[in-house]
């Protein structure tokens, strides 16, 4: 057992990785392409709106994509095989040093009692075999290594929404 909870722990962490100038439209891009080929994604909508086409961060390329195509899984993972699906991501560019990504679903949403608890290692939703609760939490320290932050806005039945904000250089 403490082998186990070692080896879990080791894979939970996010190791510090190299940092270079990033395009965060590519890295979104790329991860929404990635996850359309899942299987339940043929009963969704994913819209992908953009002021610009250039918005460097500094960054890990690698790092950023593993949060994309995270969240974009969660979605599509919470919407009903009954429901015509949408996943919405915007990039917008905020003030002067700052890009905002809002990523959102029509999918089942989260309960206000489980809202304060989903960047938590472990925590999970969902049934056994089908995650680890670790996805949120990674994501959250790797947001927060690129000096950005993740918040999430949620009701129940009408869907989800991840917001995150990432200091951006000039262009």
């Amino acid at each position: 057992i403490q082998k186990i909870i070692s080896n879990t722990l080791d894979f939970a962490k996010v190791v510090p990785a190299e940092h270079e100038i990033v395009n965060i439209y590519d890295v979104v891009e790329k991860s929404i392409a990635l996850c359309k080929v899942h299987k339940k994604s043929k009963n969704i909508d994913f819209i992908f709106t953009h002021q610009m086409q250039n918005l460097p961060v500094t960054g890990n390329y690698s790092q950023l994509e593993q949060v994309f195509v995270n969240l974009i899984t969660n979605s599509i993972q919470a919407i009903s095989d009954k429901i015509r699906g949408i996943v919405e991501v915007k990039i917008l560019k905020k003030l002067e040093s700052g890009c905002e990504i809002t990523l959102s679903d029509n999918g089942c949403g989260i309960s206000a009692e489980n809202l304060n608890s989903i960047f938590d290692p472990f925590f999970t939703t969902k049934g056994a075999n089908e995650g680890t609760g670790l996805g949120l939490s990674i994501c959250q320290a790797i947001i927060l290594q690129h000096n950005g932050t993740i918040l999430c806005e949620s009701e129940v039945g009408k869907g989800t929404k991840f917001i995150i904000n990432l200091p951006c250089m000039e262009e």
